[in-house]
Parts: C-alpha cells; sequence; structure tokens
C-alpha cells in the first residue's frame, strides 16, 4: 500500500493498479504546483525569494518522494514503461545546508545560487525545459563531492557530473581521495542525456570546503 511522505502526501487507492495511476496523476500534481512556484520566484521581489526558495525546496522533497513511491509500486507489480528514480542524496541536506555553504562561499553571489537551485529542480523535474529556465549563458553555483569523472575539478551534484572548465590560471587540485568543493561560473550547457551540466570558471572561484 502507498505509504506517506515526511510531509504526509496520502494517495489513496483501492487496488495496486490505482495506486499508480493515482500517483502518477499526484505527480503531475507536484510538478504543476513546483513549476507555479518557479514562476512566483522569477517575477518575486527581494523580500519574498528567500520565502519562496525554502517552499520550492520542500515541494522539491516532496516530488523526490512521490517518485521513489511510484518506482516502489512499478517494482512490486511488474509493470513497464514507468520511470523508476531514486534520490542520490538527501533534499533536505542537499539544498538547505548547500545553500548556506556557497552564501559563505561567494557572499553577494544569491542570483547565481539561486540559478543553481532553479537550474536543479527543473533538470529533476519531468517536465519540459527551456534555455531560460536553465539558465544558459548566465552564473550559477554548485556544491558538490568530487566527481572522480570530468575535467579535474568536476562535482557529482544530486545525480549530475558539473564538469568544471577552468578558463585561466592554474588548477590546485585538493589532497586526500574524496573532498567536497563548490564552484561559481558561466552556465555553458546541459547534456541531459548524459546528465552533465557544463560549468566554466576560474580558478579563484572554485573552492574546497571539505576534504578526507
Amino acid at each position: 500500500m502507498p505509504r506517506a511522505s515526511a510531509r504526509h502526501v496520502v494517495v489513496q487507492a483501492d487496488s495496486p493498479a490505482g495506486a499508480v495511476d493515482a500517483l502518477r496523476n499526484t505527480i503531475t500534481g507536484q510538478e504543476a504546483k513546483i513549476e507555479r512556484l518557479r514562476i512566483a520566484l522569477r517575477e518575486a521581489d527581494v523580500d519574498s525569494r528567500a520565502r519562496l526558495t525554502a517552499e520550492l525546496q520542500r515541494e522539491g522533497t516532496v516530488l523526490e518522494d512521490l517518485k521513489r513511491r511510484l518506482g516502489e509500486e512499478v517494482s512490486e507489480e511488474g509493470q513497464t514503461g514507468l520511470p523508476a528514480t531514486k534520490p542520490t542524496d538527501s533534499p533536505d541536506e542537499m539544498n538547505n545546508s548547500d545553500a548556506d555553504i556557497l552564501r559563505s562561499s561567494f557572499p553577494g553571489q544569491d542570483a547565481a545560487i539561486q540559478n543553481g537551485i532553479d537550474v536543479l529542480l527543473v533538470l529533476n523535474s519531468t517536465s519540459t525545459h527551456s534555455y531560460r529556465e536553465l539558465h544558459i549563458g548566465e552564473s550559477v553555483a554548485f556544491v558538490g563531492r568530487a566527481a572522480h569523472k570530468g575535467r579535474p575539478g568536476s562535482l557529482t551534484v544530486d545525480g549530475w557530473l558539473v564538469d568544471v572548465e577552468f578558463v585561466s590560471g592554474e588548477y590546485e587540485h585538493p589532497g586526500g581521495v574524496d573532498w567536497t568543493a563548490c564552484v561559481l561560473g558561466e552556465l555553458k550547457k546541459v547534456d541531459t542525456h548524459n546528465k552533465v551540466i557544463y560549468v566554466l570558471c576560474t580558478p579563484e572561484k572554485w573552492r574546497v570546503v571539505e576534504q578526507s
């Protein structure tokens, strides 16, 4: 039977097949809600952005939980043709603490930080997206762990590879096998098929925040 999420989104159905259909409908409604929040955020004044950002993060967490539950229902019933997804990181930890890290590392870059949040929310939704929504050519900021693939300095963020290209200067690779770093740069393009986000930055805008 379907389970309630942390925010008590309950999906009721009389049969396993009905549960899948109900979850699909709930996900569609949740995606529409997130899209409305994104539009409101783009048009919001400075005083409203923090509140809307927090709300958008919470609703994104609910959406990930619904998708996970859909994947479980599909797996249990042996149905095909539905995407079974699961989050790679805890959305609460990923969104809230990481945003604080970025604000501390890049003071005064709230727009770039918000752009990074928007990009991940759009890419992790199942709705279609445009270049405007993805902020191509604009400043973005991300924080993630060592990717161990792509160019040196590339990060793994919310299941995506952030491939970092340094425009000039020398890149200093951190010591240790694992590390966490943040990057502030220009979003060049997105490869949705291979889940790669390409960012161009200078070495001083790439900073280690933790290493082991």
